[in-house]
Parts: structure tokens; C-alpha cells; sequence
């Protein structure tokens, strides 16, 4: 029963830092804007939706499109079910 639990909690956990929609970057699309979709997409503002993932992160604050970090990259990349060349 314990490794059952164990295994149960992990996949709720994996379940909830996935994306429920898969949007796919547009052509020459930027990040923001990308993630300003995704977030509608989610029925929310890109501040929350961000806020509710990476909470305590500035990631508004600065200019995401040219200084975005590659380990949150690769995060996004995993919640969105996409890879980082997509």
C-alpha cells in the first residue's frame, strides 16, 4: 500500500505541472507571446497563470524573450509538453 501511495502522489504531481493545453509557438512567435496565449488559452492573465507555476518568480520583470534562463526554459518546455526546438 505504501509504494502504491508513493506512486500515486508522484503521478498527481507530474499530472499537475503539465499543461492541460498543448499550444505549439507560432511561426517567428516570441516567448511572451506564446506564453500570453497559453495563459488565455488556460482561462487566465499571463501574471497569474505564470505566478500559479513559478510563484515567488519575477518573470515579468524583465525582458523574457532575450534573457530567460535555460533551466526555465527547459521547465516550460516540460510543462507545455514540448521540447526546447519546438
Amino acid at each position: 500500500s505504501g509504494a502504491c501511495d508513493s506512486v500515486m502522489s508522484a503521478a498527481r504531481g507530474h499530472q499537475q505541472n503539465h499543461w492541460t493545453f498543448k499550444l505549439v509557438p507560432l511561426e517567428d512567435e516570441l516567448l511572451s507571446s506564446w506564453l500570453c496565449r497559453v495563459a488565455h488559452a488556460h482561462g487566465m492573465t499571463p501574471l497569474a497563470f505564470l505566478a500559479l507555476h513559478w510563484p515567488g518568480r519575477e518573470i515579468w520583470t524583465r525582458d523574457i524573450d532575450r534573457s530567460a534562463a535555460d533551466g526555465w526554459l527547459a521547465d516550460v518546455a516540460e510543462r507545455s509538453g514540448l521540447t526546447l526546438e519546438t
